[in-house]
């Protein structure tokens, strides 16, 4: 019997664990999408991890986000569809498709984390048009 008590302990904690995480990323993707709807792009890339800029400059960035916004219009609402979290080597990644509804159509976002330091930053984020 104390067996099963320890295993059960053991996976509360590990479950518990995964909603932390979870809700930790999802608020800085949340956090995200409410400066995309503000337009402060400015603190949109404050979310970004510094991968991204080793791609792209914050400048291209930034214009890319005012292109979507021109295009498509104001962001009316935004949802969190799935979500996984992943630890590997020590690097906990979480990854979240959310559903962003604008003025003038829905897209598709996919957006991947890591952990930098303490906080979750932004990594990968890719959006379709549905």
């Amino acid at each position: 019997m104390k067996k099963k008590h320890i295993i059960l302990a053991l996976f509360s904690a590990i479950f518990l664990f995964s909603c932390d995480e979870v809700n930790e990323a999802k608020q800085v993707v949340d956090d995200f999408y409410k400066c995309r709807q503000e337009q402060n792009y400015d603190k949109v890339v404050s979310y970004l991890s510094d991968i991204i800029f080793e791609i792209s400059t914050e400048e291209e960035i930034i214009a890319d986000l005012k292109k979507v916004d021109e295009e498509m219009g104001n962001i009316n609402s935004f949802k969190s569809t799935s979500f996984e979290i992943k630890t590997n080597n020590g690097i906990t990644t979480a990854i979240f498709t959310y559903k962003v509804v604008y003025d003038k159509g829905v897209m598709t976002d996919n957006i991947e984390l890591q952990k930098e330091g303490d906080t979750y930053k932004i990594y990968y984020y890719y959006w379709t048009k549905n």
